[in-house]
């Protein structure tokens, strides 16, 4: 497990070093840390880990970029694509054994999403704003449709 560790801070050190990463935060549902990975100049992975006091929630979105030129002078780009969606939820209920108590029971989920989402790069700085949106199913433990969305912060390395 420490290798594992070890071997994913590297790499990522490794990636900061070449200026295809960045990291920031994203407010909305779910509020949450967002890493970016540029895969090439038309393609990255944004991965994010979200949380509040029930649930834990990590995305990984594989999205296309591509200028967004219908605002004259401004540096937008759009991106859009399809994620995955891993989960943890803990709850409280009801349970009978042998007499009624309150239990607290965790339940992992998955699913899927997609989204789309504009950035701003701001000239001579590092700094990228963005707005994204977009809907999710998740398939375990049980059928539900749902709504991402968010706005958000990054620095690029």
């Amino acid at each position: 497990m420490k290798r594992m560790v070890l071997f994913v801070l590297l790499s990522l050190a490794v990636l900061a070093s070449s200026g295809n990463v960045s990291a920031g935060i994203v407010g909305g549902y779910p509020s949450a840390l967002t890493l970016r990975l540029d895969l090439s100049e038309k393609n990255a992975l944004d991965l994010t880990l979200g949380s509040n006091w029930s649930f834990l929630e990590v995305f990984c979105d594989y999205v296309i970029k591509t200028p967004f030129n219908k605002i004259e002078g401004l540096p937008l780009m759009m991106f859009y694509g399809p994620g995955i969606v891993v989960g943890m939820w803990s709850y409280e209920t009801w349970d009978y054994d042998p007499y009624w108590r309150v239990v607290t029971k965790t339940d992992i989920y998955l699913g899927a999403r997609a989204k789309v989402g504009w950035s701003y790069f701001f000239e001579n700085s590092p700094f990228e704003i963005f707005i994204e949106t977009g809907p999710g199913i998740y398939f375990v433990p049980v059928f539900e449709i749902t709504w991402f969305g968010g706005c958000g912060i990054r620095y690029r390395f």
